[in-house]
């Protein structure tokens, strides 16, 4: 059976999982996040010989990861954005930022998966108002911290 045929003949279940998961403070309506899902499915298509359940537990499966990652990616931007906007960037003297390089690394932690955290612990914030301001908690922080910092140690290990 083709792809559309599956799709067509499984409209409804994509609908009802859209509408199960579907979160309101996406930027997205329904109707675009049932593209994605059926955009999704058809590209995992391909592994369901290796899923061991029925057609409609990995149409489930496939699509709410699917949401569920849409909504992380969104809430990641939103929290760096937060981040960028309630953060005083005025409060960092110039001499703190010392070159070029030092400029490149707080780039490159704005571009990590949660590196606006590392930044934040930087640039002496206290953790606990880190883990209060964006509710998470302080062992959480300090798994992505030490993993930024590992990551930047790592990568700039020859300088």
């Amino acid at each position: 059976m083709d792809i559309e045929t599956i799709i067509k003949e499984n409209i409804n279940l994509f609908h009802k999982i859209v509408n199960k998961y579907y979160n309101k403070s996406l930027l997205m309506d329904k109707e675009d996040v049932l593209q994605e899902i059926l955009t999704n499915f058809a590209y995992y298509y391909k592994d369901f010989e290796n899923f061991n359940s029925s057609l409609s537990t990995f149409i489930w499966t496939i699509s709410k990861n699917r949401i569920l990652s849409l909504i992380q990616e969104q809430n990641a931007i939103k929290r760096k954005s937060d981040i960028a906007n309630d953060y005083d960037f005025n409060l960092v003297e110039d001499e703190t930022i010392i070159s070029d390089y030092d400029n490149y690394i707080y780039n490159e932690l704005f571009e990590m998966d949660y590196g606006e955290y590392t930044i934040l612990i930087l640039n002496n914030v206290k953790k606990k108002d880190i883990c209060n301001n964006y509710g998470i908690s302080y062992n959480t922080l300090m798994k992505y911290h030490n993993s930024n910092i590992e990551y930047l140690k790592e990568k700039y290990k020859e300088l």
